[in-house]
Order: structure tokens, then C-alpha cells, then sequence
């Protein structure tokens, strides 16, 4: 559904980038109490904000029906051409080491599957954060192919279940950037699963504006990566045990 949605959209409207995210939690602006993604677009010379729904002007029915008219009509197509994502801009930057390309220390992997792997970057956003990198070459999500959309979207449960797990945090933020309108600051593919404190304040920005951090919290790091690990044996332990009472 993530997919088609962000294919219509392209299709349909045209935008140079999208924020693709879902939040858990009032305090990282979830305004209902349910499970959903978001996909906003970009486009050039528009204003753009991060308000809550709830804060936003009702749209008139007549004018969202004819919104979802103008997506399903785009609907039609099993897969995106290459031509149609190069409408999408991306800074001509390489995400910063470490990366599937330069190497990644295994003691930072938190999980890992045939196409992707979840680690914590040394320049992290905070205490518990993950990103998620393809890899293979790949730019942005829409350019995955079914297998690796199902992949993808396993991979970001299971770590959000981890960081839940590990870190008790009051809200989780979920989200992937396409394009340098979105704040996408790489051609590479990149997610994030951040857990969001109230004693800690989040300031958002580019990862290379980041300092790289120092020896001591990359001990910090392995830590974290150790607690999940301990969890995720835990809970296939738990499962094994079950399976044996159930026999």
C-alpha cells in the first residue's frame, strides 16, 4: 500500500521529493490513536509544515474525492519507469562511513537480512536510534522490487520491536526521506527508527552535520546492540519453548 500509494502520487502530481513516516506516540506527533504511514509530498516553491492534523485546514470532501480520483486513475501500471523518478532530486552526496559499500563494525549490526542491514550509525540522531541501508545501490524506496519492499518493511518491525523492548522510550519515529526537498541528504537509500525521550530534546538535521562521535559512546552503542541481541534470543527461546509445550 506504501508502494502504490507513493507511485500514484508521483504519477499523478508530479513532486521533486516525499517524507515517508509514521509516528508512535503523542510527544513525536502521533494526533490518533492508530496505526498508520504517511506520505507527504514536496514540490518546488511551496511552503511546507509539520503541524499536527489536528492543526490543519479540513479539506472539502469534493476536493479530496477528486484527489483520490486523480491517484487511482495512476494506479495502472505494475512498476515505475525510470523515467518517471527523475523528476525526484537527490543530492549527488554518499552516505557517511560506515556504510555496506565502506563496511559496517559487525559489534554495531543489530539486524541483519539478505538485502538489508539495521545498524547504529556512529553519527547517531540519540540514545537507541537505527538506521536500515539496502545493500545494493539503491537510491529510494520506490526503486525496491516486491521481495525487498516485504523485506524492508520486516526488517523496520523487528527493530522497532527492539528499540521498544530495550529502550522504553515515549514515542518512536519511523521514517525514510526521498529526494533533497525531503531532507534526503544522500543518493542512498536510508531509514530511521528513533526513539524519542521528554528529558531528551530532538533537534532534527543532516547526518553529515553531525560530529562524529567519540570511542566512549561507540562503547555506548555496543551496549545497546548487546541488549537487543539478548532480547531477540530471549524472545526465540520463549518461542522454541512453546513450540516444545504445544507438541
Amino acid at each position: 500500500m506504501i508502494f502504490w500509494a507513493s507511485s500514484s502520487l508521483l504519477r499523478a502530481y508530479g513532486p521533486v521529493a516525499f517524507h515517508t513516516f509514521c509516528s508512535a506516540g503523542a510527544m513525536v506527533g502521533q494526533s490518533e490513536a492508530h496505526a498508520h504511514f504517511q506520505i507527504q509530498p514536496r514540490y518546488d516553491g511551496r511552503e511546507y509544515s509539520f503541524a499536527g492534523a489536528a492543526d490543519l485546514p479540513i479539506i472539502p470532501l469534493a476536493e479530496r474525492e477528486a484527489m483520490a480520483l486523480r491517484l487511482r486513475k495512476r494506479r495502472a501500471k505494475p512498476a515505475l519507469a525510470s523515467a518517471e523518478l527523475s523528476g525526484i532530486r537527490f543530492r549527488a552526496a554518499s552516505l557517511p562511513e560506515p556504510s555496506p559499500q565502506s563496511g559496517i563494525d559487525p559489534r554495531l549490526v543489530v539486524d541483519e537480512t539478505e538485502g538489508f542491514i539495521a545498524y547504529c550509525h556512529p553519527q547517531s540522531r540519540g540514545p537507541g536510534a537505527v538506521v536500515i541501508v539496502a545493500k545494493r545501490a539503491v537510491s529510494c524506496f520506490l526503486e525496491f522490487d516486491k521481495n525487498e519492499r516485504a523485506e524492508f518493511l520486516k526488517v523496520i518491525r523487528n527493530v522497532a520491536v527492539l528499540v521498544e523492548e530495550v529502550c522504553d522510550p515515549d514515542g518512536l519515529s519511523i521514517w525514510w526521506d526521498t529526494g533533497e526537498a525531503a531532507n534526503h541528504a544522500f543518493d542512498e537509500f536510508i531509514a530511521e527508527v528513533v526513539p524519542r525521550f521528554q528529558a531528551v530534546p530532538y533537534v532534527p538535521e543532516y547526518r553529515e552535520d553531525r560530529s562524529q562521535i567519540g570511542v566512549a559512546c561507540v562503547d555506548e552503542l555496543v551496549a545497546f546492540v548487546l541488549r537487543c541481541r539478548a532480547v531477540r534470543t530471549r524472545e526465540v527461546g520463549t518461542r522454541s519453548q512453546d513450540l516444545l509445550v504445544q507438541a
